[in-house]
């Protein structure tokens, strides 16, 4: 059914199948053996300027440990992120001020025949695309594929579709490789006001409607999390805690359909305070808050 999202652009990228082979190999998970990294608390966004504390693990809320962690920091252009993962290097030395970034985040609004949302393996917009998302204006369907939109025929589309008529529930599915066939899983992004996930002696922490749960349909098991840094800091966005990963293109999808639903949310909030300037206040429906 078709619907009217404020959130898009003028342009679409048509789906198109084909293998990703772009990737470079990813470092597999940690052996069991190795000592657990230590884990900051729940209420900081970062290594900078943080004290490991290992008895405020998340086992203390009966969370599994964390596998792996991206923090989203704002680059110069607000719109633009930078994406570091302290859990790629010693999180003891990771300062996001002076580390360099994993991945770079462009999030376009204005430019034609660029995606919405690109994911650039690089410090900045200079670097190749690697995952990008192209919203619509009249669809609930948003094309977001792993690979370079100037190399079509490489991308492996799929599609992030609104189950939720309020913009708090977001589904992708995606084909995951196992050792004797491929399989077809299917996740979904879900806003969560959930004490078990966030730190409740924070108020910032409570007043936020940014926080997002990564659910996997098939078990109703919570695999990722973003805990928005909203209202706490002008500096750092947030961050993804991975709880589980089948594997880099997993993740890079997992960042990628996160980082579509938290831009999605943005171009709301932007849409209804533009209506409320123009009206004088009346009006500003568009969503009850992102999603």
């Amino acid at each position: 059914m078709a619907s009217n999202d404020p959130t898009s652009s003028a342009n679409a990228f048509p789906p198109s199948p084909g293998p990703s082979p772009y990737l470079s190999p990813s470092p597999g998970p940690s052996s069991p053996l190795r000592p657990a990294t230590p884990v900051r608390r729940l209420s900081e966004s970062s290594g900078s300027g943080s004290e490991y504390d290992l008895s405020n693990v998340p086992e203390a809320k009966d969370l599994p440990p964390t596998h792996k962690e991206y923090v989203l920091v704002y680059a110069s252009n607000p719109l633009d992120l930078k994406v570091f993962s302290p859990t790629l290097t010693d999180p003891s030395t990771f300062k996001d001020k002076t580390s360099k970034p994993l991945y770079f985040v462009d999030n376009s609004v204005f430019t034609r025949g660029t995606p919405d949302v690109a994911l650039i393996d690089g410090v900045d917009k200079t670097g190749p695309i690697i995952a990008s998302a192209k919203f619509s204006a009249f669809s609930k369907e948003t094309a977001i594929g792993l690979g370079s939109p100037n190399k079509p025929k490489e991308v492996v589309w799929e599609e992030l579709r609104r189950v939720s008529k309020d913009w708090s529930k977001y589904a992708w599915t995606m084909t995951i490789p196992d050792a004797n066939h491929e399989t077809r899983k299917t996740f979904i992004w879900t806003r969560t006001h959930n004490d078990k996930y966030l730190d409740t002696d924070t108020d910032a922490t409570k007043l936020c409607h940014r926080h997002l749960k990564l659910v996997d349909e098939a078990t109703d098991e919570v695999v990722a999390l973003f805990l928005s840094n909203r209202l706490k800091s002008w500096h750092k966005m947030g961050k993804f805690q991975v709880w589980k990963s089948w594997g880099q293109e997993w993740e890079l999808m997992m960042l990628l359909t996160g980082l579509t639903v938290i831009e999605k949310a943005r171009r709301r909030a932007r849409a209804r305070r533009s209506i409320l300037l123009t009206t004088g206040g009346a009006g500003g429906g568009g969503g009850g808050g992102g999603s």
